[in-house]
């Protein structure tokens, strides 16, 4: 009798197959073949649940996070007789395809023990004289923040506020006072490594924490927060105790209702009524529980939704970027407001909906680039660098390794919705941060 993963193998293989025939065949795919793409997707991002009691090996949370997303996203434009939900799909199983292919062509190293100890590789000296100085250049950079243009959370439209903080106190700004939830996390680190087998949490971190989370919190940008929270997850399954799967998802979805919820809370903060508000008052009859359970399904399928409009417009609307995604994110780190690929897709597209950029998704970065093949191509080498990174954190189990792990991962997951090529700027920056600080305090 085959083995469950020779099954799972067979199966994921026949419907690669069988689905890539009937696009080239009939150049169309049906009800029936979605749905084989579905369940392809979910087999493919179920592998290695139960192989591994690490919900954050390379092969389990992401591929999970991933197909849930955009099978949200594909159910939301079904739901609206969209036929670019099968498309939307397609593209995305080839994507996760790739990137397991990837990850997988590197030998998986495990760790000795079910519950590892993280090797402190820091100084202490270096440690506590650092990390106070960069605390305080965030604290600075946020005051330079407030007294340029207030506030942002205090804002009558923080939607608005949102394009002018970044045209007045550029990205760079915001960049270096995000750096408290880099900083945080460190600290956390540093504490549970070096008191081993300690479970309480000190009050001086706890308190850390809170100034932290209230000063990205003001900035009104729900991506700010969970800069704070995803790493501290993965932090925790390392340094104090692993997290079971069971468990994960419930935390999963918990952090994805909270930021939800406050996204749905920020609609009321519009100067003039947000138009999400209007549509969502017009469908649900001012009930505010059935408007906040439309938004909940609205959001949670943006992955989806955001990538069909980068498929349908590129190259029918616009030509493919041809490697400038990056080029153009990077150039965010420069001094004034600089254009990224997702304000360039909305002014080229008219979408005026009030906020910031449309995302691109992690696939739409590919995709905009090289079609197809730029998809499968990014996420096989995706795929391959985080199995590297996760193995060089097996084998040196310090708390450097799990530093740069943990944000890469945190890279990988938000930028199912956000994109990592798009994200350049600010994600190449974390690292040098991070790379920085490690060098230093080493």
């Amino acid at each position: 009798m085959l083995k469950m993963i020779g099954v799972k193998t067979a199966i994921i293989f026949g419907l690669s197959i069988s689905i890539l025939l009937m696009r080239i065949i009939f150049c169309e795919i049906g009800i029936i073949q979605t749905i084989a793409i579905y369940i392809a997707i979910v087999l493919v991002g179920t592998f290695d649940i139960g192989k591994t009691k690490d919900f954050f090996h390379p092969s389990v949370a992401f591929p999970t996070i991933y197909f849930v997303l955009f099978g949200s996203g594909a159910a939301y434009l079904f739901m609206r007789n969209d036929m670019e939900a099968q498309n939307v799909l397609l593209y995305a199983f080839f994507g996760i395809l790739s990137y397991q292919i990837g990850a997988h062509a590197i030998r998986d190293k495990k760790f000795s023990e079910e519950e590892p100890t993280i090797y402190l590789d820091w100084n202490r000296k270096k440690f506590f004289l650092i990390m106070p100085i960069v605390t305080l250049l965030s604290f600075l950079l946020a005051a330079y923040i407030y007294a340029k243009i207030g506030i942002p959370i205090l804002s009558k439209d923080i939607f608005e506020m949102r394009t002018v903080t970044f045209q007045e106190a550029t990205h760079f700004a915001f960049f270096l006072m995000r750096t408290i939830a880099i900083v945080f996390q460190f600290y956390f680190v540093y504490f549970f490594a070096f008191y081993k087998n300690q479970k309480k949490y000190p009050l001086w971190l706890i308190i850390f924490f809170l100034l932290a989370f209230f000063l990205l919190f003001s900035t009104a940008c729900r991506s700010d927060l969970f800069l704070l929270l995803m790493p501290l997850v993965i932090n925790y399954n390392y340094v104090i105790r692993r997290i079971r799967i069971k468990k994960a998802f419930l935390l999963g979805f918990l952090m994805i209702f909270l930021l939800i919820g406050l996204n749905f809370i920020r609609l009321f903060f519009s100067y003039s009524e947000h138009e999400t508000l209007v549509y969502l008052k017009s469908i649900s009859n001012d009930n505010y529980i059935i408007m906040f359970l439309n938004h909940f399904f609205a959001q949670l399928s943006l992955a989806g939704v955001s990538f069909k409009v980068i498929l349908t417009c590129i190259p029918t609307v616009m030509d493919y970027f041809y490697g400038k995604v990056t080029i153009f994110a990077l150039a965010t780190l420069l001094p004034g407001h600089q254009i990224t690929p997702g304000y360039i897709i909305k002014d080229v597209l008219n979408l005026n909906f009030i906020g910031g950029q449309h995302n691109l998704t992690l696939i739409g970065d590919f995709y905009a680039d090289f079609g197809l093949p730029g998809i499968i191509l990014g996420m096989f080498i995706t795929g391959i660098l985080i199995k590297l990174l996760y193995n060089n954190f097996v084998s040196r189990k310090t708390t450097t390794a799990l530093m740069f792990y943990t944000f890469w991962y945190y890279a990988l997951i938000i930028g199912i919705l956000g994109g990592l090529l798009s994200q350049a700027g600010s994600r190449l920056y974390y690292f040098a941060v991070i790379f920085t600080l490690c060098f230093l305090i080493k």
